[in-house]
């Protein structure tokens, strides 16, 4: 299955994305709040149906800058408001495949590489997702318990540093996924194979 990728925003769709993201991610994000983003992008597998998305934002107040608690304010990158962009509110359905799933991760990566921003920043209010973020962000701004979550987990990177991270998506999504599971039933072929003698 190709998916298309269709930058969104119609009510209709953007309730839609707002209603999916909390499916997949447990969290709410408000239509009102999703509008505000620099693009809200959606993707839509062969029948129409919506099974990813994500949105990059460069309009103030920037979300992730926003949510740092006062001490943190005082961060030299808290005064680039004008050179960051964010990638946030991604969401991908499980029964997308590894291909599919890393076609996703690397638009939405390239997507916020075209914004020509000195600053890509991401976060995380769920400390397996931030897990999983460290490994494609560079910097820690800041983790821990801020004025508005129990747990947040707000990351950075340099603009060129996306293109590692694209390089990362293609080697996980669409080599080293396939390779794995190539192998897991190669393995099973040949212990059912095996196990006839």
């Amino acid at each position: 299955m190709m998916l298309t990728c269709k930058t969104i925003s119609e009510n209709e769709e953007i309730l839609e994305f707002s209603k999916q993201y909390h499916l997949v991610s447990g969290h709410g994000i408000e239509a009102d709040e999703l509008k505000r983003r620099t693009c809200v992008d959606a993707f839509f597998d062969s029948n129409g149906r919506m099974c990813a998305g994500y949105t990059v934002n460069c309009e103030h107040p920037l979300v992730y800058l926003s949510d740092l608690p006062q001490h943190i304010r005082v961060h030299d990158l808290y005064d680039s408001g004008d050179d960051i962009v964010e990638g946030g509110s991604i969401w991908v359905e499980d029964t997308l495949s590894d291909f599919e799933r890393g076609y996703v991760f690397i638009y939405a990566s390239w997507r916020a590489f075209s914004m020509k921003k000195r600053y890509f920043m991401g976060g995380a209010r769920n400390p397996k997702v931030a897990q999983r973020q460290k490994f494609i962000f560079r910097n820690i701004l800041f983790e821990g318990r801020s004025d508005k979550f129990e747990y947040l987990c707000v990351l950075y990177c340099g603009r060129k540093y996306i293109l590692l991270q694209i390089s990362l998506f293609i080697l996980r999504y669409w080599i080293i996924q396939p390779v794995k599971k190539w192998l897991t039933g190669l393995k099973s072929m040949t212990a059912s194979l095996t196990s006839r003698f």
